[in-house]
């Protein structure tokens, strides 16, 4: 079950930021899609799609701290993470 970001945070009493901020840390799995030219956010809430963190591989470098899933990749550093798709096998 997909629920837009407004309507999770409606649904757990969190603010809109909030949310966005766990999307953010990789505490929420999510789904960006394009509507209307615009960024919408869905929250994936279903059970059986939620990631284990047993699926993540974490180390740190040079104190930047990376995390690597199946189709993205994370670093942090400084307070600043930046979060890296993969677009496709080719």
């Amino acid at each position: 079950m997909k629920l837009k970001l407004g309507q999770y945070a409606k649904k757990m009493k969190m603010s809109r930021y909030e949310v966005l901020r766990l999307i953010m840390h990789g505490k929420l799995p999510y789904e960006e899609v394009i509507e209307n030219g615009k960024k919408v956010y869905y929250i994936i809430t279903d059970k059986s799609i939620e990631r284990k963190e047993s699926d993540v591989e974490r180390f740190e470098c040079g104190g930047v701290m990376i995390e690597i899933e199946n189709d993205r990749l994370v670093l942090k550093r400084d307070g600043k993470v930046e979060i890296y798709k993969k677009v496709s096998d080719e």
